[in-house]
């Protein structure tokens, strides 16, 4: 008789159990990166005009002898999450709050469970261990899981790393296998690089692969020029936007500079006392430290697999937002160190842990694409039960707490009103999504855009009164959103020409008389 838990696959309660954990742990902040509402205004302009903004349209626009201004009065931009905001944008205005947050939560199932899980799976390094790797994985990439168009760059960087560790397993290459690959990784690539500028990543995963087949003496043409072929096409595909090779400009200018990285929390490097600190390094040094170890584990690592997570873990040290690529970098490696059971004496006090696990890996080989199926299935049911459950059994309200702390600041009849408003990065996406075109931030978090002189000058506008007048008075700020604990604050409240007009725990809203 074939009980209906035998129909389960294991992965699916994997998958479940990390999902149900999401609901009621991290899900309530997944909406409060203060870059959120912009990424919304911009998917709004661009759907209802057709048209990509070249220039920003949101920010207080510079005046004459502006000295933050970059080219005249405009601030030229290279809007490359485009396609993201567009889609962010339509799911908002098709299904609201819920919409949103059950498809990104979805996909960020659907990126660990549904095709890094499954790769690992179907190449018979599947096990118990294995999915626990992926669990800490998972929990670990919601460090940065967030409601913007990175979110979709988790499923694009999955595929990419799945069908590169089968590139390397490939012993050789046909004409035809390599056209279709080509067609394939090109095809990622050019819908990636109009979504998230993280696209480069697939570079760097497939110069990865290819230096592993270089150091492991590989035939060059059979194994090497494939690869490099492929990595020429992503890097061709990648220029199919709409500001070609452009693009890079952007890219390069947000990583390049110290200034411009220190500025938001996304930049900032990992704690290792932290608990994403903790989970990153477990699942490094764990599947590191036992190969070295054991002669059994160290049978089963590859290059690549090592490569991949020495790059990846290095950056998300320095910078908060690569740890889910790190985390999702990590699991190759955790799948061919702990994969199987080829690390367990064959006899030794082990033999019945060896078993079990030789029977589990037996039992799921038995499935077809379970992690797939199953990540598929229960993003679905979330986002139907996100649509249909009432508010009361949701963590808190949805959306964005920005937004809402704004909106407890801004009467209604304020919203449209010419407003031109002082404050730091983290109000500037909420005041573009709510009162934009009517008011007007002076900043906010677009690094490359603002630029690291203007974030410095708010900086000393907080601190230092005449700073601040000379701040004001170049943009016109006619509102200040400022912590009620700085000089700034005190400053203002003694002012007769400015008023205190509002509260949101420990910001203070000043309006000019």
């Amino acid at each position: 008789m074939v009980t209906p838990f035998r129909k389960i696959p294991l992965v699916c309660v994997f998958a479940l159990v990390a999902y149900l954990s999401l609901f009621y742990g991290s899900f309530d902040r997944i909406a409060d990166d203060p870059g959120l509402g912009w990424h919304l205004a911009n998917g709004s302009v661009i759907a209802n005009s057709g048209t990509i903004p070249r220039v920003d349209p949101f920010l207080a626009t510079p005046i004459v002898a502006n000295p933050y201004a970059k080219t005249g009065e405009a601030r030229p931009w290279i809007n490359e999450q485009w396609l993201g905001d567009i889609v962010l944008f339509e799911l908002l205005s098709l299904g609201g709050w819920p919409l949103v947050y059950g498809v990104v939560v979805g996909l960020y199932l659907i990126a660990y469970f549904g095709i890094a899980a499954d790769s690992l799976l179907r190449s018979r390094e599947g096990g118990l261990l294995v999915l626990l790797g992926v669990v800490l994985a998972f929990k670990l990439g919601q460090v940065h899981l967030i409601v913007r168009p990175v979110l979709f760059s988790l499923v694009f960087f999955s595929l990419i790393v799945a069908r590169s560790r089968s590139f390397i397993a490939r012993e050789s290459w046909t004409g035809g296998g390599l056209v279709r690959e080509s067609i394939i990784m090109g095809g990622l690539v050019a819908l990636w690089a109009n979504i998230h500028p993280a696209f480069i990543y697939s570079f760097v995963v497939l110069g990865v692969a290819m230096l592993a087949r270089l150091i492991a003496g590989a035939d060059r043409r059979a194994h090497v020029v494939p690869l490099a072929i492929l990595l020429g096409v992503c890097v061709l595909a990648s220029s199919l936007n709409p500001f070609g090779f452009r693009l890079y400009e952007s890219i390069t200018h947000l990583g390049g500079s110290a200034a411009l990285r220190g500025v938001t929390r996304e930049w900032a490097p990992v704690d290792l006392r932290s608990t994403e600190g903790t989970l990153l390094l477990a699942l490094a040094l764990i599947p590191c430290i036992s190969a070295l170890v054991s002669s059994r584990i160290r049978r089963g690592v590859g290059l690549f697999d090592v490569l991949l997570v020495l790059i990846f873990v290095s950056q998300a040290l320095l910078a908060v937002r690569v740890v889910p690529f790190a985390s999702l970098a990590c699991l190759p490696l955790w799948a061919a160190c702990f994969g199987g059971v080829r690390f367990l004496p064959e006899r030794s006090w082990a033999g019945l842990t060896r078993r079990i696990l030789q029977r589990i890996d037996e039992r799921e080989s038995s499935f077809v694409a379970p992690g797939m199926v199953s990540a598929t299935i229960i993003a679905v049911c979330g986002i139907v039960v996100m649509i249909l459950a009432p508010a009361s059994v949701l963590p808190r309200p949805l959306g964005s707490v920005y937004e809402r702390r704004l909106s407890s600041m801004f009467a209604p009849a304020d919203v449209r009103k010419e407003q031109i408003i002082l404050g730091s990065p983290d109000w500037g996406g909420a005041i573009t999504h709510l009162m934009w075109p009517h008011s007007r931030a002076v900043l906010d978090d677009r690094t490359v855009i603002v630029g690291a002189a203007l974030y410095q000058a708010y900086g000393e506008s907080v601190r230092d009164p005449s700073a601040f007048h000379q701040l004001a008075g170049i943009f016109g700020v006619t509102d200040v959103l400022v912590p009620g604990q700085s000089i700034l604050a005190g400053y203002l409240l003694e002012r007769d020409e400015w008023r205190r007009s509002g509260e949101s725990g420990d910001t203070l809203r000043f309006t000019k008389r």
